[in-house]
């Protein structure tokens, strides 16, 4: 299904974009190792695939690589000749660098991890790469895990300071995981989520060791979204396996059943023991205290989604401003509380700032400042506060490249999802699962260099395994209680 080498190389240079190790004082310099090394290996992969073009083939639809590379064109012009703020949108804001560079390179990783060479056929030893993604994600759960514990096995520690200084644990968000934010790193969870079901039958132990690992995952990010999710994810793979399961089969029922129970209890009570654990650990002076109380109250939840709304209804305001070409990427900071009304704006901010019934506010640019009504020129308490990114990828295209960017990108994709669904098998369509819980979570988040790299990969990797039945002539097995064709078989 996938060519070994190539693919293994491929999987270890955006791992390696993921785990580049950002020994920097501060939050927001996290991007630039990683943006570093995807742009090398997109480079170094770039050219090795025009000294080899004669012998490769890409196994995305051919109309999907030609709106891929219109999407490329129409970007570009859209982040320069168009863009209201090109200084900005051609490398992103200085904070995430989240421009038209990096959209880019997610595009190019996603083309050139679709590249198969002619005549290559199924392997033994194929697998490779899923054994990488099992170690990579032992890793991660350990540093997530070690974070929520209140320890800093990465950021904080004194091997990883640069010039006599680390960003520790008590300055950021947690965990952080040398993604950069728990918000970022959560998506990477759902995204890995259905993969060890490909190692359940070939090798059922590990499969079972990288369910527990995910699930601690989950925990330790500590967002309802994912959680549910993830629940989701588990009760859908669940109920279709036990619906398509032959009668013979039934013995698996409370195998499946069990499988999804104990990764949703371990999921589900993780956060809060997690939690406990670090209260002892910092009683006794072992570890760090976390900075900010985890709130997994209905109460917080409500609010979080009160300023997730009031973001979409400001972006969708902009985006009728301009609707066809938008406005260029990440440049929402600087129009963002323009189209607030007075009471809008007092709903936004004013939680942040404990805003009370006798203050105001006054804006400067992205600080806010809270006044008394009686005084209003001694400022009492200020924010700082930035909006850059609509926390929703629809929104997020159409604001950054407009409608017609969005078509161009939505129709690419489409066509790549229904090549997987039409002669993609079992291992074909997990994968797909995984980048459309993915794409789920991108729905309340957006797109980082972090983690959409490893989405380009893998969507890449369910293509070239539909492409290569459809080549073949293969009759795609339906999704039963046991996977189809050892096509990934390590």
């Amino acid at each position: 299904m996938f060519t070994t080498r190539r693919t293994s190389w491929t999987i270890l240079i955006v791992l390696a974009s993921l785990v580049s190790i950002p020994t920097v004082d501060r939050e927001w310099l996290f991007q630039y190792p990683k943006l570093i090394v995807l742009g090398a290996g997109v480079l170094l992969a770039g050219l090795a695939a025009i000294f080899s073009r004669q012998q490769l083939y890409s196994s995305l639809p051919r109309w999907s690589v030609v709106l891929l590379v219109a999407y490329l064109g129409w970007t570009l012009l859209t982040n320069t000749a168009l863009s209201s703020q090109p200084t900005y949108t051609l490398l992103g804001w200085v904070n995430w660098n989240g421009g038209y560079v990096t959209t880019s390179l997610f595009i190019l990783t996603l083309l050139l991890a679709s590249l198969v060479r002619r005549g290559d056929g199924v392997r033994e030893g194929e697998a490779r790469w899923l054994w990488m993604l099992l170690g990579f994600t032992a890793v991660m759960t350990t540093i997530c895990t070690l974070e929520m514990l209140g320890f800093s096995p990465v950021l904080g520690s004194p091997w990883f300071a640069w010039q006599g200084r680390s960003l520790s644990i008590g300055q950021s968000s947690f965990p952080i995981a040398t993604i950069g934010n728990s918000g970022w790193v959560a998506g990477l969870w759902l995204l890995l989520a259905p993969l060890p079901y490909l190692l359940q039958r070939t090798a059922p132990a590990w499969s079972l060791v990288w369910h527990g690992l995910i699930a601690l995952g989950v925990g330790s990010v500590h967002s309802k979204a994912v959680l549910l999710a993830y629940v989701a994810m588990h009760v859908g793979v669940a109920s279709y396996r036990l619906l398509r399961a032959p009668p013979q089969e039934r013995r698996l029922w409370s195998r499946t059943v069990l499988l999804a129970v104990t990764c949703i209890g371990l999921a589900w009570t993780s956060t809060a023991a997690m939690q406990s654990l670090n209260t002892v650990l910092y009683e006794r002076g072992w570890a760090g205290r976390l900075n900010s109380e985890i709130k997994l109250n209905q109460e917080a939840y409500r609010t979080s989604a009160a300023a997730r709304f009031a973001i979409y209804r400001a972006t969708w305001r902009l985006i009728q401003e301009q609707p066809i070409q938008g406005w260029g990427l990440e440049t929402l900071h600087h129009r963002f509380y323009n189209v607030f009304t007075p009471a809008e704006y007092r709903a936004f901010i004013g939680p942040m700032v404990d805003l009370k019934p006798d203050e105001s506010l006054r804006r400067f640019g992205s600080l806010h400042v809270v006044v008394h009504n009686d005084r209003p020129k001694e400022a009492l308490r200020m924010q700082f506060f930035d909006i850059v990114k609509p926390h929703n990828v629809v929104l997020e295209e159409l604001y950054s490249n407009g409608l017609i960017g969005l078509l161009l990108l939505t129709s690419a994709l489409v066509l790549v999802v229904r090549q997987i669904l039409m002669w993609g098998g079992p291992q074909e369509k997990l994968l797909l699962l995984g980048v459309g819980l993915y794409f789920a979570y991108l729905l309340l988040w957006f797109t980082t260099v972090a983690v959409t790299p490893l989405a380009c990969v893998l969507l890449a990797f369910a293509s070239r395994g539909a492409a290569e039945r459809a080549r073949g002539g293969w009759q795609v097995p339906g999704w039963t209680a046991e996977p189809g064709p050892p096509t990934l078989s390590p």
